[in-house]
């Protein structure tokens, strides 16, 4: 197929290439990935994304990251909101990893056109034109560099083993155990969880884990608890 030369949003792939070919990203109802090998003929493939404007896409450790444009204009500028898809780098018409929020946010006093963005070390630059073709900067944090990160974010289908942790007949977790947040330190995966009990307050409990998925060590209690009015703490059977 041919790539109109009037495409409003294309986001190339830097230092990339998928089995010899070169890579872009097209804007439109439906994100298409385009493959060339001599910029003259190109082969499209849908991702499944939704996105007109493109403001970029940069090589991670883990994947393509495609930076898609969901800023709004208002009367006193443009609210910058970009999100963020990580496609796979032996498919990247795949998306493996999409956030649950924007990737980044910010009110602007101005009209915001994308210009593109680059990937410097831990951080990636996003650039954007205003009103007066005036070049305009700013940098966030590289998402997907370290090799955990890579981990995590490659997994595109739920574990067999799922759930990794499920409620308890402890008064304090015998109702849900959700809202997780995992450290890694190098050894073993460290879980911080939300429980709720027959109550109906929550806690937070703990839990440890060799490789992510089997959590061999699990607290009976929690490790935080309602403590003050405020809380609900006289609602608590063990207070």
């Amino acid at each position: 197929g041919k790539i109109a030369s009037g495409n409003p949003s294309v986001a190339w792939v830097n230092h990339f290439q998928h089995k010899d070919k070169h890579l872009m990203y097209l804007g439109g109802e439906t994100v298409s990935a385009a493959y060339s090998k001599d910029f003259k003929k190109w082969t499209k493939a849908k991702t499944g994304v939704s996105g007109e404007k493109l403001w970029g896409a940069v090589n991670t450790a883990a994947g393509i990251l495609l930076l898609v444009d969901r800023s709004k204009s208002v009367p006193n500028g443009t609210n910058l909101r970009i999100e963020g898809f990580l496609f796979r780098h032996d498919n990247p018409s795949e998306v493996a990893w999409s956030g649950e929020s924007m990737l980044f946010e910010e009110h602007f006093e101005g009209t915001a056109m994308p210009f593109g963005a680059v990937s410097l070390g831990e951080e990636i630059r996003l650039y954007w034109l205003d009103q007066n073709t005036e070049l305009h900067t700013v940098k966030i944090p590289q998402p997907f560099h370290s090799p955990m990160q890579v981990g995590i974010s490659a997994l595109t289908k739920a574990h067999h083993v799922n759930p990794v942790l499920s409620p308890k007949p402890h008064h304090w977790e015998s109702v849900a155990t959700f809202n997780p947040a995992a450290l890694y330190d190098g050894e073993k995966v460290h879980l911080l969880y939300r429980a709720i009990g027959s109550n109906n307050m929550s806690s937070v409990g703990y839990a440890t884990s060799e490789d992510g998925l089997t959590f061999d060590e699990r607290l009976n209690y929690p490790i935080y608890h309602a403590r003050t009015p405020s809380e609900g703490v006289e609602t608590l059977p063990w207070q």
